[in-house]
């Protein structure tokens, strides 16, 4: 395999789509990321001229050595993992880790012994199908809600639009201790391509998702106590995934489940998600 440095965006975003690439794979990822001062590399594989196997890497030097990482990744299309490992490898630095998409794979040089698990939310066979995939209590408090006439409204994505929620979830990370990107990555994803993300609110709850091509994620998101009342995000989640479906998404990756906070992941997997564990992190 031959190994092409920086692959336009155009030829990246269709081998993403083709592997159901996540965030941190895609060019809407890279372009944010490179705002705020971390710029990533891309590294391709081809094989006849077409790209079969890659992934985007954070480049850093830490004490004068250089330092890569890719997460969800790298995407080996139908190549083994370790076939794709052994190639990229040849063009990163010694000190490269990686966390890849999935639990199965290369399992030389790990570093942690277990990966995380993520939710991720089938949208193929449209909104009878989605629905289908719902526990009875997720659908039930669904219903709950449209009984109430709790009615999302998809709003504009601007700055503006976007503060309330951004200092909501800032304070929201101080109350529950946690840390996640600050609001200025944020911005930075709004700045590379507003039309990726798509705001929701509902009973002043409000939820925001990002699409990438054939994907979605959702990004942040912030329910007050009358908006749980309303069941506020059941509904948003609902009317997100069926405009997300109409628009070509497949699936929508509802990030991270910590069995530590039982009544999210409760939400995330009742809603119909399936939970995936991703691989252990490793040195490439």
């Amino acid at each position: 395999m031959d190994i092409d440095r920086d692959p336009e965006d155009s030829e990246w975003q269709q081998f993403c789509d083709h592997n159901l690439a996540a965030l941190p794979q895609r060019s809407l990822y890279a372009q944010a990321c490179a705002a705020v001062g971390r710029p990533m590399t891309r590294l391709a594989l081809r094989e006849a001229g077409d790209i079969v196997a890659g992934a985007q890497f954070l480049t850093r030097t830490l004490l004068g050595v250089p330092v890569w990482l890719t997460s969800r990744g790298p995407l080996s299309g139908n190549a083994p993992l370790s076939q794709t490992c052994a190639a990229l490898s040849c063009a990163t630095p010694r000190l490269t880790l990686m966390t890849p998409q999935d639990a199965g794979g290369a399992p030389r040089r790990r570093l942690s012994l277990a990966g995380p698990q993520v939710a991720t939310l089938d949208l193929r066979g449209g909104p009878e199908a989605i629905r289908a995939r719902m526990h009875q209590k997720w659908r039930n408090r669904l219903v709950k809600s449209e009984t109430a006439r709790v009615t999302p409204a998809r709003l504009n994505a601007t700055p503006e639009s976007l503060a309330p929620l951004l200092r909501a979830e800032k304070a929201q990370q101080k109350a529950r201790n946690y840390r996640a990107l600050p609001a200025e990555f944020t911005l930075a994803l709004h700045h590379a391509d507003a039309r990726a993300l798509w705001l929701y609110e509902a009973a002043g709850g409000q939820m925001l998702f990002l699409k990438h091509g054939n994907t979605a994620t959702y990004w942040i998101g912030h329910a007050p106590d009358a908006a749980r009342r309303a069941n506020a995000h059941n509904a948003i989640l609902w009317r997100a995934a069926c405009d997300l479906a109409a628009a070509g998404v497949v699936q929508i990756d509802l990030g991270r489940v910590d069995p530590r906070a039982a009544g999210l992941l409760r939400f995330k997997r009742e809603s119909g998600a399936r939970l995936q564990s991703l691989g252990r992190s490793r040195l490439l």
